[in-house]
């Protein structure tokens, strides 16, 4: 498939680097008012990045595209070198988690003198969350949304 019918695959498309051959649309692999996919062309193989996480298999599905559609005899050229993140599952955690530190917090306010298992919770809680921002800024480059 060429870059034209690629393209005519998704909604909303607009180029956004005439340089690097980038596109954003509107990704199909879910419910997406604003365009959330960046689709970006090495040559005739194309590249999708959906910055709500979805996954490449999810994106081309919903598209209704074939890898070998887009990869000619090299359908196994393409893999996503960071497994799916579902942004909402970890929030979620983190939320559960933030939960614990203010209720251990609480008690420590009220005097009570930490048992083991809460030292170990609160240490298992920050390293969560450590390595929660590093997934996240090796996904984009070694940064982080909120600091670069």
């Amino acid at each position: 498939m060429n870059v034209d019918e690629i393209l005519g695959r998704f909604q909303k498309v607009r180029r956004y680097n005439t340089k690097s051959n980038s596109w954003m649309a509107l990704c199909p692999g879910h419910p997406d008012k604003t365009p959330s996919l960046s689709i970006r062309f090495d040559g005739d193989k194309p590249l999708f990045h959906c910055f709500a996480g979805c996954t490449f298999e999810e994106i081309i599905g919903a598209a209704d595209l074939a890898k070998e559609d887009l990869m000619g005899d090299r359908p196994d050229s393409y893999h996503s070198k960071h497994p799916r993140l579902d942004p909402y599952k970890l929030l979620d955690a983190m939320a559960l988690d933030a939960l614990r530190v203010g209720l251990i917090a609480s008690r420590i306010a009220n005097g009570h003198v930490l048992a083991d298992d809460e030292k170990q919770a609160l240490l298992a809680i920050s390293g969560a969350f450590q390595r929660a921002v590093e997934s996240i800024k090796s996904r984009n480059g070694n940064k982080t949304p909120w600091t670069d």
